[in-house]
């Protein structure tokens, strides 16, 4: 009699459990499957945060400013957003800005109402920031270059000076660590006479790891008619350097922690007008690493009459220690070729994905990436490979899903892609007209490449004044996912109140 009691006592429980659930997500499901919250979301704009759904970036030094870059960061239930901003015409200084959940600024991180500015680099002329990433106790890395102050316009055209790549350490409170490196501030050359670009970083699965992702520019010599000559000036070369946590390099990857992954034409030789470039790393839960972004070809004019040509994708994986994973695609790479035929003058082999700016992993493994595809006026696409680096043609249409009009504008492309709980894909991507005015978009897939028409409206959510106050989206967008699953966008915009300064946005739907 005991137990049916107490059984009959849970069950009143959980059926009071199960309906406070469903009276409190009128706009977005909550449900439970395998013991484990699933959140759905249905696009809507969610009006608790900041109690109008968006923040913009506060006044800083008492002055208007103009945003350069923007990303954002979730840890815990706070949120961080970093970039870079101009406070003159020549002169950009860093930032973190630290919000609680509720969109309001959390005045306890850095001792300065919850709004650090990087001020260390005083004879900078420039500091550009890249993207940052926090550790799972909180630390937070900056990336990023700094150019030098000249002093008179002399020395600004003859005195021919390199950026210095650094990596800065904030603790969670927005303090810079003096135990990392030199003071907090960690400065590092690749290679002498290039510049060094880092698009991507990320923590390694160990938390003891940095991982930064770009390229660099330079220059080959090559033997020509007997000659040494330089070619390749200023060609683009994927680069990955992978630091320990306390700012040493980490020798046992790469070359002495440095890598330049093989060149995906013509079995690493190098040619002019050859171009590869990385945008966007992702760690697989096997510790390998995913590289993407886009690869130009060698250019043969005189001896093929089809020929090479036109951006395509790079996608490619290798293995924690830098090796290429000879198991991926082809020896490691996964490119899929665009040819111009001479005789019948046309391109052949499209369409295609021919710029991979982010990517996601699936519970199976399968990992999507979006970007946008023709070159001319790009047009945004998704594509599905399996763990082996095959196209999925399970997924979308033969393995891709190729958007023709979502804005009707001139310009189109996935900017970000995010995985719900549920499977779903969420992306989020830029709009451009003729008159380079950008809006952002949202939109929801199946986990198979299906439009879901539950999110949003019909699938799509536009980006109005509603969700950011503001005249047009200027730079990238990122999107990332809270753990009650609400939607995080963050952006850069020009403001009705601002006299067209730009400044950045975050804005959350539910």
């Amino acid at each position: 009699m005991k137990l049916i009691k107490n059984r009959l006592i849970f069950s009143f429980l959980l059926l009071c459990f199960v309906s406070s659930c469903i009276k409190n997500n009128l706009s977005s499901e909550r449900y439970v499957i395998d013991k484990k919250v699933k959140y759905k979301l249905s696009g809507e704009l969610d009006t608790s945060f900041n109690n109008k759904g968006y923040v913009i970036s506060p006044e800083i030094l008492n002055k208007e400013f103009s945003e350069v870059s923007i990303t954002g960061e979730v840890y815990e239930d706070s949120i961080y957003v970093s970039g870079c901003f101009l406070i003159n015409e020549s002169f950009c200084q860093i930032y973190i800005a630290k919000y609680r959940t509720d969109g309001s600024l959390d005045k306890y991180f850095s001792n300065k109402d919850g709004f650090l500015i990087q001020d260390h680099f005083k004879n900078s002329s420039a500091e550009i920031f890249s993207s940052f990433a926090i550790t799972k106790n909180g630390d937070i890395f900056i990336p990023g270059f700094v150019y030098p102050k000249y002093k008179t316009i002399f020395q600004e055209l003859f005195h021919k000076e390199y950026p210095r790549n650094f990596i800065a350490k904030y603790n969670v409170s927005g303090v810079l660590d003096k135990k990392f490196s030199n003071g907090g501030i960690l400065f590092y050359k690749i290679k002498n006479n290039a510049v060094e670009n880092s698009f991507d970083m990320a923590i390694m699965p160990d938390d003891n790891h940095l991982l930064l992702a770009g390229d660099a520019h330079v220059s080959f010599k090559e033997k020509i008619n007997n000659s040494e000559i330089v070619v390749g000036t200023n060609e683009d070369i994927p680069l990955l350097v992978k630091f320990n946590i306390d700012g040493t390099k980490d020798h046992s990857f790469g070359t002495k922690g440095i890598l330049f992954p093989p060149h995906v034409q013509n079995n690493g030789n190098r040619n002019l007008q050859s171009e590869d470039k990385i945008k966007s790393i992702k760690l697989q839960k096997d510790k390998k690493i995913l590289i993407a972004g886009h690869s130009w070809p060698p250019m043969d004019h005189f001896h093929s009459d089809k020929q090479l040509c036109c951006k395509r994708f790079l996608l490619g994986r290798m293995d924690p220690n830098g090796m290429m994973d000879k198991t991926f695609g082809n020896n490691g790479y996964v490119i899929l070729n665009n040819y111009y035929d001479k005789k019948l003058l046309f391109m052949s082999e499209l369409p295609q994905l021919i710029q991979i700016n982010s990517i996601a992993i699936q519970d199976d493994n399968k990992i999507i990436v979006g970007g946008y595809y023709n070159e001319n006026h790009p047009k945004s696409a998704l594509a599905r490979f399996n763990e082996n680096g095959t196209l999925d043609t399970k997924f979308g249409e033969n393995g891709y899903v190729f958007e023709k009009n979502i804005f009707s504008e001139d310009d189109e492309e996935f900017e970000s892609i995010v995985i719900e709980s549920t499977g779903r894909l969420i992306t989020a991507g830029l709009a451009r007209n003729k008159n380079l005015e950008q809006n952002f978009f949202l939109s929801a897939y199946t986990k198979d490449g299906e439009l879901d028409k539950t999110f949003g409206n019909n699938g799509r959510v536009f980006s109005s004044n509603e969700h950011i106050g503001s005249l047009s989206i200027r730079g990238q967008i990122s999107i990332k996912l809270q753990e009650n699953g609400k939607l995080l966008l963050f952006g850069i915009n020009s403001f009705s109140n601002d006299s067209g300064h730009e400044r950045f946005f975050i804005t959350r739907f539910k």
